[in-house]
């Protein structure tokens, strides 16, 4: 009688596993994205001689790129970089401010979160790098597999940690990795936004470098892998004299928008933060009629 219990409970523990493993949706093992975050870049500042790999990208023929991206009306680094993250406007994920004070990102969180809850956690690596360390301790630091959160980090060690998780998946290999950049903001705050302040120019040229880099560590692991790689460069604001206060002005409202890969077909000419992690969602194949979201993809 034991033996005939033991068999049916086997019996019904296995189908129920098939059944899970049936309606579990399979994450799409070739599909990977690198976003890459780039604080207070002027699209001014993609030319070729401050800026050349990057401007090089415009005449790629699986790059769209909009040069007058537009942020959220409120033109600071908390509002916009939880837009960029989160797929929703700032009324919603309610980051008003840099401390990221009052926020609903509980209720609208960091797309990780999504991928975490659609593919479940064991089939999807999540890394995210951050200058700025309140992208990490305020949006990853819970649901993502690597997400260190270090006061101090300089552009030149949040490259050299990129590097080493692209090229020897220290300490795992990425589905998606969030890269922040931060010192063309910083140089901007100290020196002044525009393409003829050296210091300011100079730390983009130095990021521009690092893009380099990554793009041939991509097109390695593209040609080894036959990896399908969504590539995205983005930033939070511009900035004009000292600062970046002020959503009717140009010069701090239209920044930089840059997406690599053929799928992308539609017209980017419009397109806004919360934009991108429904791109990037739609492009890893998250049913998007489940998520409450206001961006738009922009794959077709």
């Amino acid at each position: 009688m034991k033996d005939a219990l033991l068999i049916i409970t086997c019996c019904m523990l296995f189908f129920s596993c098939r059944k899970d493993d049936l309606t579990q949706p399979k994450f799409p093992l070739k599909k990977k994205v690198l976003i890459i975050g780039i604080d207070g870049c002027r699209s001014d500042m993609i030319d070729e001689n401050i800026a050349p790999f990057m401007n090089s990208l415009k005449m790629k023929s699986t790059v769209n790129y909009n040069l007058q991206h537009e942020t959220e009306r409120l033109t600071i680094s908390g509002p916009n970089w939880a837009s960029i993250c989160t797929g929703v406007h700032y009324d919603k994920h309610q980051v008003t401010d840099n401390i990221f004070q009052g926020n609903n990102l509980k209720e609208h969180p960091h797309f990780f979160k999504y991928l975490n809850d659609y593919y479940g956690q064991e089939q999807v690596n999540l890394v995210s790098y951050a200058t700025w360390f309140p992208i990490n301790y305020f949006m990853t630091m819970l649901i993502a597999d690597h997400s260190p959160v270090e006061f101090n980090y300089t552009d030149q060690e949040i490259f050299d940690l990129s590097k080493a998780t692209l090229s020897n998946h220290t300490p795992i290999d990425p589905d998606v990795l969030f890269i922040h950049f931060d010192q063309a903001d910083h140089e901007g705050h100290a020196y002044g936004y525009h393409p003829d302040t050296v210091e300011y120019a100079q730390a983009v040229n130095n990021i521009d470098h690092y893009v380099s880099e990554l793009y041939a560590i991509i097109d390695t692991r593209t040609a080894n892998n036959q990896e399908d790689w969504l590539i995205v460069i983005v930033s939070d604001h511009g900035g004009i004299g000292y600062g970046h206060d002020g959503f009717d002005i140009p010069e701090i409202r239209n920044t930089i928008l840059f997406l690599d890969n053929e799928a992308i077909q539609a017209d980017i000419s419009s397109s806004q933060q919360a934009d991108v992690a429904t791109t990037i969602l739609d492009f890893l194949e998250v049913d998007l009629t489940l998520l409450d979201l206001d961006g738009q993809s922009l794959i077709k």
